[in-house]
């Protein structure tokens, strides 16, 4: 969980550097003022978690809405208009995704992988049913997490459209799937590797 979540902070701060001029210009758009941009600056930062979990639900595939109607995930982005705020203007602009934007999704069975070899290498010893199981529980409980925290993340943040927003409903299943098997596979690789040393 820690992993995907990190790859998934570690994406939402390039993107923002990346797309930082156009951040800026949506803020400046609003002419808030000094103490109106110190407000507007403290809202960002605490939205910032959020937009790690929005980020995580594009790396596991579904990817998340910004209004109703909308995604924006690896295979597709679709956007509507968008209210001024200035962390949505990190959102791709294109409604065609960068070719690289489907290797993003190796990520969460990365992760999956090493809470499956961590859990399994926690053991002091078990035979392969034992390994497997934990690896597949280690990374169930992992995607368990993500799934709760990218629900929480979501809502209704305004009138009309903006009721949805948020990690998509199949993000939490998916990532709950993805890293239980890759958590399974992982203990197996565990497994594989011992036996190896062990000849």
């Amino acid at each position: 969980m820690v992993a995907l979540l990190g790859a998934a902070a570690l994406v939402t701060v390039s993107v923002l550097v990346l797309q930082a001029d156009r951040v800026l210009a949506v803020g400046s758009a609003l002419s808030p003022g000094l103490t109106g941009g110190a407000v507007l600056a403290l809202v960002c930062a605490a939205t910032l978690p959020n937009a790690v979990l929005w980020s995580c639900s594009y790396l596991v595939g579904p990817g998340f809405a910004v209004g109703s109607g909308s995604v924006v995930a690896p295979g597709a982005v679709v956007l509507g208009t968008l209210p001024g705020y200035p962390l949505l203007g990190a959102l791709p602009s294109s409604a065609e995704p960068p070719a690289w934007a489907g290797l993003l999704i190796a990520t969460p069975i990365l992760s999956g992988v090493l809470a499956g070899l961590v859990a399994a290498r926690a053991l002091p010893a078990g035979g392969w049913a034992r390994l497997l199981l934990v690896g597949t529980g280690a990374g169930l409980a992992a995607g368990t997490a993500v799934a709760a925290l990218m629900t929480l993340s979501g809502g209704a943040v305004g009138p009309d459209r903006m009721q949805e927003t948020g990690p998509l409903a199949a993000a939490g299943a998916v990532a709950v799937l993805t890293l239980a098997l890759s958590g399974s596979a992982g203990a197996g690789a565990h497994a594989v590797l011992g036996w190896w040393r062990a000849r």
